[in-house]
């Protein structure tokens, strides 16, 4: 196997001149994209989509809030169900039970409403 020559192996290094107002204009890009001026230019340079570190990450943080989210609906359902079946078995059904199970579904509707938006939102949907 070939040995690397310095230059591929710490890079290579690139200077030209720009104005002042080009040069803000692109740090504040690549800021705004949570990236690298570096990392900017050389997805300009060869033409490849510019990555957007922050919206990566708002994204995974939704998802992760929608997933911690739906494991706890996910558990209340559980819950309500076991309580259904002992209900059942019992053969008696007060009326306090449906009040509890009925507010469990709402609050399951208005946390997935909410889920919705968020996603929607992060996901920059209409």
């Amino acid at each position: 196997m070939a040995k690397k020559s310095e230059s591929e192996k710490s890079g290579a290094i690139i200077k030209f001149r720009i104005k002042g107002k080009e040069k803000t204009a692109l740090q504040t890009e690549a800021k705004a994209k949570g990236i690298s001026l570096t990392e900017l230019l050389k997805a300009k340079l060869y033409g490849q989509p510019v990555p957007d570190r922050k919206y990566d990450k708002n994204l995974f943080e939704s998802i992760d809030k929608l997933t911690r989210e739906m494991n706890s609906i996910g558990n209340n359902i559980n819950q309500s169900t076991i309580a259904l079946h002992q209900i059942n078995n019992s053969q008696k059904m007060e009326a306090g039970d449906f009040r509890q199970f009925n507010e469990l579904l709402k609050q399951y509707i208005g946390t997935r409403d909410e889920l919705r938006l968020l996603l929607s939102k992060t996901l920059q949907w209409d």
